[in-house]
């Protein structure tokens, strides 16, 4: 049954126009890409990530997560419209806020 949830996930998100949850990974690596300029490193020198696909990976794999959670909650429509506005709010601090917070905004 869960499959044949993720399967029809996974046709809707990809039948739908894009939302701040699907630009939010393209902020997120270009606030990320920033920080390790800023530090003098590159993604070879990353802890966290191998490289920009294994960053695109992690954020997709981790909005995706977010968007199932949201969908499958004991309030779906709800959820959805919250999970809209936290990316929206996400994707604005990361564009304002230091490097120092990165993880803690994507995590919030």
């Amino acid at each position: 049954m869960m499959v044949t949830a993720v399967i029809g996930l996974l046709l809707v998100i990809s039948c739908r126009a894009p939302d701040a949850c699907d630009s939010l990974c393209v902020t997120a690596r270009t606030t990320y890409e920033r920080c390790l300029e800023a530090e003098g490193r590159t993604w070879i020198d990353s802890v966290e990530f191998d490289s920009e696909s294994d960053f695109d990976n992690w954020c997709h794999t981790w909005t995706l997560e977010r968007r199932l959670l949201a969908r499958t909650g004991e309030d779906a429509s709800d959820g959805t419209e919250e999970l809209l506005h936290a990316c929206e709010a996400q994707q604005q601090r990361l564009q304002d806020d230091s490097c120092d917070e990165f993880f803690s905004i994507l995590l919030d």
